[in-house]
């Protein structure tokens, strides 16, 4: 049984890479990536099917800014991934 502190976590730490990340949006389905600088992104559940993401390969995956821009960004980069 989770501790009622963990109830309300809703993040993972890295290290990142495809496999991880798409594990983690298929239990999760929309996620926000916020990178080492601060930037936060988005990944809709349109942008995966079943948890393999669309454009993703094994350096990069594809995420949304606020405006809806697609913008790629290196794993490397990700400091944390939230739901």
């Amino acid at each position: 049984m989770k501790k009622f502190t963990q109830l309300f976590e809703g993040s993972m730490n890295g290290p990142y890479n495809k496999k991880t990340v798409e594990d983690f949006i298929k239990t999760h389905d929309e996620i926000d990536v916020i990178t080492k600088i601060g930037q936060r992104l988005f990944i809709p559940a349109y942008m995966h099917n079943n948890g393999k993401l669309e454009g993703a390969d094994d350096r990069t995956l594809t995420a949304l800014l606020l405006d809806g821009t697609k913008v790629k960004v290196y794993y490397s980069d990700i400091k944390k991934i939230t739901w």
